[in-house]
């Protein structure tokens, strides 16, 4: 009996000794290209695709965002960088109406101090006006695509009219006029940007017609290229700054 509990002891250690110096063959994991392409649907495979995003800057600089319009291809993402030392801003699309401020809701950044940036993306085509809260004299557009809407109009309270009319197609023009309903202040100021290629005009003797105090002119140092054009003006009263735009088209006849 003693014979048989001992062999049987020195079977076990053997069996124990022997699982604890045995290595398990590793499990070999086949790779099968064309199992898993047949998993993943062409849909898919354009979803994870990146898509490409442009990427622009504008500097708030010298109380001004420069360039005031900017034209871009959507999707688009623009970045506004406050380089006015001691100044905090606040962007906001929507429009000024003379004194109003009137805010579309299309975005708003937080405020932003000297250094800071904040940035927002455009995926519709369409014309984006916005300024600066509380500095309504801060203004841009920003224009995504060849959108075929008719281009924003402000007036301010006491315009009566302009040459060239707002939105108009002219083939040469010597000279913008702004006329008002009542007499105002020769502070008052014209400017006028081509928006296709993103640069100010140079304006010729612009200011207030003197001789009735009722109109805004400006000639041009040289001749208008072929293209679409804004005007910025204020209307200076002594009950304060109105502010109004318009836009026109030059196209030579060819």
């Amino acid at each position: 009996m003693r014979k048989i509990i001992f062999i049987a002891l020195v079977f076990g250690i053997a069996l124990i000794l022997g699982c604890i110096g045995t290595k398990e063959k590793p499990i070999e994991i086949q790779n099968n290209p064309q199992n898993i392409s047949q998993n993943i649907s062409q849909d898919n495979v354009n979803e994870v695709k990146e898509q490409h995003i442009d990427f622009y800057v504008i500097p708030i600089r010298y109380y001004a965002f420069n360039p005031t319009i900017l034209r871009i291809n959507p999707p688009a993402t623009v970045k506004w960088v406050n380089e006015d030392e001691g100044m905090k801003y606040k962007i906001v699309s929507g429009v000024v109406q003379g004194h109003k401020e009137i805010k579309d809701g299309l975005f708003e950044s937080n405020t932003i101090s000297y250094g800071e940036s904040w940035n927002f993306t455009f995926y519709k085509e369409g014309f984006y006006p916005y300024f600066i809260e509380g500095r309504p004299q801060i203004q841009g557009l920003i224009i995504v695509g060849n959108p075929k809407e008719e281009i924003i109009q402000i007036n301010t309270p006491h315009f009566v009219g302009s040459i060239p009319a707002h939105n108009k197609t002219v083939s040469n023009l010597n000279m913008i006029w702004i006329t008002f309903n009542v007499q105002i202040l020769n502070t008052s100021k014209i400017e006028v940007y081509n928006v296709d290629k993103n640069y100010k005009v140079e304006l010729d003797n612009p200011g207030v017609d003197e001789s009735n105090f009722l109109r805004l002119r400006t000639g041009f140092k040289n001749e208008l290229e072929d293209g679409l054009y804004k005007v910025n003006y204020t209307e200076d009263r002594p009950e304060g700054t109105f502010y109004g735009q318009f836009f026109f088209y030059v196209k030579r006849k060819v």
